[in-house]
């Protein structure tokens, strides 16, 4: 796992990439995925229905009767190029070379963060992460691409570093709570929505603090030092019944008494 996280985002290096390309180069890739507009709609494939996609082999197919390749292969490598260019993505980000088969990609949607997308931001932060996530009561540590948005002030993780679709999104603003967790861990809470995070190191940390915290969230003192520092009880916070975190300021100005109860 740790040699995994200390490989570079692939997004990233297949951005910087395309960003070199000629201007020529870049028309015949728009050109190649309007052409492949038309052959999007929602495919079967044995139990599963995959939303909005379109079938390799029918793009193939659609770019050399149109000219626009002149063989299968041609036509493959620009798909590839395409991939690379994060213009197209697998439906569950697990294969990235094309080969005429049947394979169903999406077209990259502009309105939705992608790891490429992040990364063409250079004041964005992409970078692995072990993310510690909990499902039927089982908790779990997985491995996760975490960037933060700066079109959409989003925090997103992701499945992979070529994902093309966040697997969940939390908008960053000043109701978002950071906690240092470790050396190198961070926990992430806004509502109901909360993400416990380890990183590959405190620099790939820090540099994720303080994205968070560009676009409003609030870095939350330690408990200890919380307590020895508060000049009132108005500081701190408490979980209600639903495990809700409340924030005692809420209840200023008003005249409040706590009462210590032993629950059965």
């Amino acid at each position: 796992m740790s040699e995994q996280k200390d490989q570079p985002i692939r997004a990233a290096v297949w951005k910087e990439n395309y960003n070199s390309i000629s201007a020529e180069d870049k028309d015949v890739q728009a050109k190649a995925v309007e052409l492949l507009g038309p052959l999007v709609k929602d495919r079967k494939y044995h139990l599963s229905t995959y939303k909005q996609c379109f079938d390799v082999r029918e793009a193939l197919t659609t770019l050399q009767t149109s000219s626009t390749c002149s063989s299968v292969d041609s036509a493959i490598e620009l798909l590839q190029q395409l991939v690379h260019a994060g213009k197209i993505y697998h439906v569950v980000s697990d294969h990235d070379v094309i080969k005429n088969q049947q394979l169903y990609f999406r077209l990259a949607r502009a309105d939705t963060p992608s790891v490429f997308s992040i990364a063409n931001e250079r004041k964005s932060f992409l970078d692995w992460v072990t993310a510690k996530t909990s499902s039927f009561g089982f908790s779990k540590q997985t491995l996760f691409v975490v960037g933060v948005d700066p079109a959409t002030q989003t925090l997103n993780t992701f499945k992979n570093d070529i994902a093309g679709e966040p697997i969940q999104s939390i908008a960053v603003d000043n109701t978002m709570d950071i906690m240092y967790a470790s050396d190198f861990g961070v926990d992430v809470t806004k509502g109901k929505d909360s993400l416990s995070l380890v990183f590959p190191n405190s620099v790939s940390r820090e540099k994720f603090v303080e994205s968070l915290v560009s676009f409003g969230g609030v870095v939350l003192e330690e408990q200890d030092d919380l307590i020895k520092s508060a000049a009132s009880a108005f500081e701190f916070e408490a979980k209600t019944n639903s495990q809700e975190v409340l924030k005692l300021e809420t209840f200023k100005p008003k005249v409040c008494v706590f009462v210590n109860t032993a629950s059965g």
